[in-house]
């Protein structure tokens, strides 16, 4: 496979025209996305990247080989898309959800809990009493069984 894109490369950068270098920009574009093994993973599940390849390693390394002395033109057709996604990446807001995700929210228990707390909370304020003690309990058993699971290293893969 690197062969084919590698020739690719090859006749594009002898052969192209001012500004037309499609293959070249395409393959730095996406080389970019899979900087990682946990990238292709998440492209593939997301079916925006068709892994054909043996493993998602083996994608991320053929594109981290493909890329060196690759670089994406300021004329390129997807430079335009460059720049939305930076723009995206940089807010602030984005950044606070994504690490609000993968710190706090990494496992259901700790969404439970957060949802039992506040539950628990809204209805002492109210003084419904009648739905404090089950919620209660709920949020006691998810408090434990997280710190459990955080101690037990075999529970490690269900979280993930």
């Amino acid at each position: 496979m690197e062969i084919l894109f590698r020739n690719l490369q090859a006749f594009e950068q002898c052969h192209h025209v001012y500004g037309d270098t499609f293959v070249n920009d395409y393959i730095t574009f996406i080389s970019c996305l899979v900087g990682a093994t946990k990238d292709v993973e998440v492209l593939a599940q997301n079916e925006n990247l068709k892994n054909m390849l043996s493993s998602d390693e083996a994608v991320s390394n053929l594109f981290h080989n493909l890329i060196i002395e690759n670089v994406l033109s300021p004329e390129s057709f997807l430079s335009g898309l460059w720049e939305e996604l930076n723009l995206h990446c940089r807010k602030r807001r984005h950044k606070w959800k994504a690490n609000l995700k993968q710190v706090y929210f990494n496992n259901p228990l700790t969404g439970i809990s957060l949802y039992s707390l506040s539950y628990k909370r809204c209805a002492l304020s109210f003084n419904c009493d009648k739905y404090l003690i089950p919620l209660y309990f709920l949020f006691m058993i998810s408090k434990y069984l997280i710190q459990i699971l955080r101690n037990v290293s075999s529970f490690h893969f269900l979280f993930s």
